[in-house]
């Protein structure tokens, strides 16, 4: 279990291991090094997209002099539709 901890604190946020990212060799001045990242994107998490409008959605329902605390607020999500087998019909 500790292993395991240990290795995802050595992961990045785009799933590579931290110490190549962070080394040297991976700069992008260092012309001599073969270490390089290619950005691809962008990507689109609609879910995640959906979930942020909202929040959104609800601070703009405030005034903008007394925006809402929205410390332990939590947003879910539900998949409807075609591809998930549910529809709201």
């Amino acid at each position: 279990m500790l292993a395991s901890v240990a290795f995802e604190a050595s992961i990045g946020r785009n799933g590579h291991l931290l110490s190549h990212t962070m080394s040297p060799e991976a700069d992008p001045t260092n012309y001599e090094s073969t270490l390089r990242y290619v950005p691809h994107g962008p990507f689109w998490d609609w879910d995640e997209k959906a979930r942020l409008d909202d929040i959104d959605r609800y601070k703009d329902a405030f005034p903008k002099d007394s925006p809402p605390n929205l410390n332990g607020a939590y947003w879910v999500t539900e998949e409807v539709g075609e591809l998930s087998g549910y529809s709201r019909d």
